[in-house]
């Protein structure tokens, strides 16, 4: 009787004759392939078993090939090199090699979205998110952005959907957690390759970017090159009002950052003039605050140009009442940019300590500034719990003094922050994973130290007491809404 038509077959070298005793164990042994190379690895010392993924998780993944690849257009697939590694690695067992090809073909794919759409406004976005990206202008420039990074980038600007820049998250996660691009125990089953597979070719390979955002390209264009009519800025306003808050928000500062850029000439000066009352009522507080906060920048760093710029800019929008004088917040601010970004990058353990003293620095004779307050509580907060990887307490531990010197100085309008935080995905995302469990209940503990209010501490109490590896789910507990009425 020949092989069953579904079975996925994987030949030994015709020369050897294996005495199969326990099938389980040898279809994850490298000798279950070759013989030849199993020997080599023995003579070596090295490991040969518990390598290549069992058979029958290697079936799910080829069964549903086709019906995934599907997303791929044809004439897309003949050059798809990385698909037939993908695909290669899934036959041979080898997971974690097939996620990387996976997920290196996704950023290429990403990078070009950025390229074809505005790569100007993308580093725009880039420099606000961390300033350690100030300078960066070409297609060659884009290796240096974080791949968690550009994940959001892409997001705030419209390329890809909250939900899908979420769902690439999760493939970004596995892949440094789980795959040949970092040292990992971790196994990925089946259908979770299937689903990255199909989640990286619909939402990022083939992704197109929304109407939206396709109009936000269109004014960019145009306001560096058309002069607009005064007429038409009214018009131009109200566009602007169909678009998600955080998108708007990012334009302001986009659009500011092309003001009081040396390669602004008397069109684009004009044209954001005209625009920029209108896109100004539309945003929030808080980036209110943050383009305030640049003209006392400017000024205590002497950049006289820039801060003459934004003096003309809050006129115009009459602003003038957020600007800050003398402001350590805007400092504040770039330093937990390029803290958050490194901690969202590879080798985090050895990059967050410089950031890391220059907030301290900055806090240990100053308070901390209002409009900095909940990005702050934020940043310091996620980065001191840690992600749960590495061989001590998942933290830059270098740099963790300088957090916990921080919270030391946390009052109660930054405990309540915290709180709140508890609603927030970023800052829960690895509350699932035993080290920043136990981190983020020792810091409730702290934090009950630092304040009288019995409400607050009534909050923390429910936050600590709340089952093990499952605070990510603590906001939508009915007693989570309750306590915080009273805060």
């Amino acid at each position: 009787m020949g092989p069953d038509k579904n079975e996925l077959l994987i030949v030994p070298n015709s020369e050897i004759t294996l005495e199969v005793t326990n099938p389980e164990t040898l279809e994850r042994s490298i000798e279950a392939i070759h013989v030849p190379l199993s020997n080599l690895l023995k003579s070596a010392n090295l490991p040969t078993e518990d390598i290549l993924m069992p058979v029958q998780e290697r079936k799910k993944v080829l069964m549903n090939l086709s019906s995934v690849l599907e997303h791929l257009p044809i004439a897309q697939r003949i050059n798809a090199k990385y698909v037939s590694k993908f695909t290669l690695s899934v036959v041979i067992g080898l997971f974690d090699g097939a996620l990387t090809y996976l997920w290196d073909e996704t950023i290429v794919a990403l990078r070009k979205l950025v390229s074809d759409y505005d790569i100007e406004y993308f580093f725009l976005i880039a420099t606000d998110m961390a300033s350690r990206y100030k300078g960066l202008k070409t297609y060659e420039d884009l290796a240096a952005i974080s791949d968690y990074d550009l994940l959001q980038i892409c997001s705030r600007m419209g390329l890809i959907s909250t939900v899908n820049c979420r769902r690439l998250e999760n493939v970004n996660y596995m892949r440094n957690h789980a795959s040949s691009a970092h040292p990992s125990d971790e196994e990925i089953s089946g259908m979770e390759m299937v689903t990255m597979l199909e989640t990286c070719l619909k939402h990022a390979i083939t992704a197109i970017p929304d109407q939206p955002a396709q109009n936000i390209k269109l004014l960019l264009r145009n306001i560096r090159t058309n002069i607009i009519p005064e007429e038409d800025y009214e018009c131009i306003g109200k566009a602007l009002g169909q678009h998600t808050q955080e998108r708007l928000d990012d334009l302001i500062k986009a659009v500011f950052g092309l003001f009081i850029s040396d390669k602004s000439d008397v069109t684009l000066v004009k044209n954001i003039l005209g625009i920029a009352p209108y896109l100004w009522n539309l945003v929030t507080d808080d980036v209110r605050k943050y383009i305030g906060m640049k003209f006392g920048y400017f000024r205590v760093n002497g950049f006289v140009r820039e801060k003459e710029l934004t003096q003309s800019f809050l006129n115009k929008v009459d602003g003038n009442s957020y600007k800050d004088e003398d402001s350590l917040a805007a400092e504040i601010i770039d330093h937990l940019g390029n803290l958050i970004s490194a901690h969202n990058s590879f080798n985090n353990f050895y990059n967050e300590n410089e950031y890391a003293y220059r907030v301290y620095r900055i806090l240990e004779k100053n308070k901390i500034p209002d409009s900095v307050r909940k990005y702050l509580v934020k940043v310091v907060s996620i980065c001191h719990i840690g992600n749960g990887l590495g061989y001590r307490e998942g933290v830059d531990e270098r740099a963790d003094r300088y957090y916990v010197s921080i919270i030391d100085r946390f009052t109660d309008n930054e405990i309540v922050e915290f709180i709140n935080l508890f609603e927030d995905s970023d800052f829960t995302r690895d509350f699932h994973l035993k080290k920043p469990d136990e981190r983020i209940r020792a810091l409730c503990e702290n934090l009950k130290t630092k304040t009288k209010n019995r409400n607050i501490v009534n909050m923390l109490e429910f936050l600590k007491s709340f089952p093990p590896m499952k605070m990510d789910k603590a906001s939508t507990d009915y007693r989570y809404k309750d306590f915080k009425k009273y805060l």
